[in-house]
């Protein structure tokens, strides 16, 4: 019976010791997984991190080049508003032109009127 006994102790020995295993290796496992959740987590942000950088570059190029290309269309329509505003006034010296040598001159003008002297006199 004695025997039985201390089997019985032992057995019931091993068992705490077979639990308080069972609970460290969970604990230990509980720990892998937490860490190995960080490790994730923290890859996560940094590629995050990332993305919303190269966004930012892109979105800063976009604007860049959308900036250029209105600078460019400006450019262009300051040109063609410069090349109108020369065609016009061109066209304006070569009305006043016409006009200039249509015009009898003014001496033979107050000849036909009569007078000799300036108008009004």
């Amino acid at each position: 019976m004695k025997d039985a006994l201390q089997q019985l102790l032992r057995a019931e020995e091993a068992g705490r010791r077979s639990a308080a295993s069972r609970e460290a290796e969970g604990r230990r496992l509980v720990e892998e997984a937490d860490a190995e959740s960080e490790r994730i987590a923290e890859h996560g942000r940094q590629d995050l991190s990332r993305r919303i950088e190269a966004l930012g570059k892109e979105i800063r190029a976009d604007t860049d080049e959308q900036r250029r290309a209105l600078a460019e269309d400006n450019e262009r329509s300051i040109e063609s508003c410069r090349e109108q505003s020369a065609r016009r006034r061109s066209e304006a010296v070569g009305r006043l032109v016409a006009l200039l040598l249509e015009e009898p001159t003014a001496p033979k003008a107050n000849a036909e009127r009569g007078s000799s002297g300036p108008p009004g006199s």
